[in-house]
């Protein structure tokens, strides 16, 4: 419990049947000190009012040993999620969101001019008479979809 403590965690793997302590004390005493630190418990008890227990007690899931791996991996990845804030709808950068749900990226669309992008991305702006430039847009439009990065003819 100690270690617990003195620890930063991110998730606690919590076997009831510890040979030092009580795993479900030790859960109670975790969580008056870090309500929101993520708990599954494994535990070769399978009867119905232990995982009613565990769960009551607040642990975000119960599984009995033996168990596949992947059993366990889908609950660990559910609640990484949910710690590091992927649980939302979305998740939004520059002109970019991800709809964590649907895993669906939308983009907004905003005129961008050629010279800007000349003077903000490339080195030495609009004296860089390389193709640079559109070799980089012809990467983008290949890397994100057809049809997402347009060009407007004297534009940008």
């Amino acid at each position: 419990m100690h270690q617990l403590d003195a620890s930063v965690c991110e998730l606690v793997l919590l076997d009831l049947g510890l040979p030092d302590g009580n795993g479900m004390r030790i859960l109670a005493h975790v969580r008056r000190q870090a309500s929101s630190l993520p708990f599954i418990i494994l535990s070769a008890r399978d009867t119905l009012e232990e995982h009613l227990s565990g769960l009551d007690a607040d642990a975000d899931d119960y599984l009995v040993k033996p168990f596949a791996l992947a059993k366990l991996l889908s609950p660990v990845r559910a609640l990484a999620r949910r710690s590091y804030g992927f649980d939302g709808e979305l998740l939004e950068a520059c002109s970019l969101a991800l709809h964590v749900q649907t895993r669906r990226v939308t983009v907004r669309y905003r005129l961008v001019t050629r010279r800007l992008l000349e003077e903000e991305v490339l080195p030495g702006g609009q004296e860089n008479a390389s193709n640079a430039l559109d070799v980089h847009m012809g990467n983008l439009r290949r890397t994100i979809s057809k049809g997402y990065v347009r060009t407007v003819r004297g534009i940008g």
